[in-house]
């Protein structure tokens, strides 16, 4: 059995790929780790071919099933580190954007592969 950690993040992948997919945008994934998780980008269509294009916006990717799920706020106890990231670079006017996105897992494991519109 893979670690309880590992398993959130393959949840989270596939829940965002099959979101972008669903959306017409494009995912791309860096080679190593700074910080961003992947970058989003939309999809032209040109005849048969897609290609991306416009604007890009990065996205940092976390799945938790210690989140708290309110009216108008989602309560998630993030890592000082990322947190700084996602703010300086919000802060910035030379970097675009980056969009935290978290996969909010019910406690009960045996419920963690359905999906519905409150669990991201």
């Amino acid at each position: 059995m893979l670690p309880q950690q590992q398993i959130e993040e393959f949840l989270s992948w596939s829940h965002i790929r099959a979101v972008a997919g669903y959306a017409g945008v494009s995912i791309s994934i860096p080679d190593w780790d700074s910080g961003v998780d992947g970058t989003f980008r939309r999809l032209a269509v040109r005849g048969a071919r897609r290609f991306p294009c416009g604007y890009a916006l990065d996205f940092q990717l976390k799945a938790s099933k210690n989140c708290q799920i309110g009216s108008e706020h989602i309560v998630y106890d993030l890592a000082v580190k990322t947190y700084n990231d996602l703010v300086s670079r919000r802060d910035s006017l030379q970097t675009i954007g980056c969009l935290l996105i978290l996969k909010c897992l019910p406690n009960d494991p045996a419920n963690w592969i359905e999906s519905n519109e409150d669990g991201l």
